[in-house]
């Protein structure tokens, strides 16, 4: 099986260089409900992209530069992948009629 680097994984590149990329945004720790309409801005951003890309939540970016500083414990209870996914499919799904 062939084994990949992890330094050329395309997460560890985005967080060693700080950078947002096209395909790879930051986003905060905070409960859902308030990180909920700048995942559909970021879905919608990333949808189009050929290789799609990956939100990151849990960086801080308040400074202009992402610095990994992981959820709260109670940001962690509060995502439900089910019901993140669900929620973003209803939604982008409205805004594609």
């Amino acid at each position: 099986m062939l084994q990949r680097n992890p330094d050329e994984d395309p997460l560890i590149i985005a967080l060693r260089d700080a950078v947002e990329t096209r395909n790879t945004k930051f986003k905060e720790s905070q409960p859902f409900v308030l990180l909920q309409w700048k995942s559909v801005k970021a879905c919608m951003a990333i949808a189009n992209l050929r290789d799609g890309g990956k939100i990151l939540i849990g960086c801080d970016d308040r400074s202009g530069v992402p610095i990994p500083s992981g959820m709260s414990d109670q940001d962690v209870l509060l995502y439900k992948q089910d019901d993140v996914m669900d929620w973003l499919t209803y939604m982008l799904g409205r805004r594609c009629l």
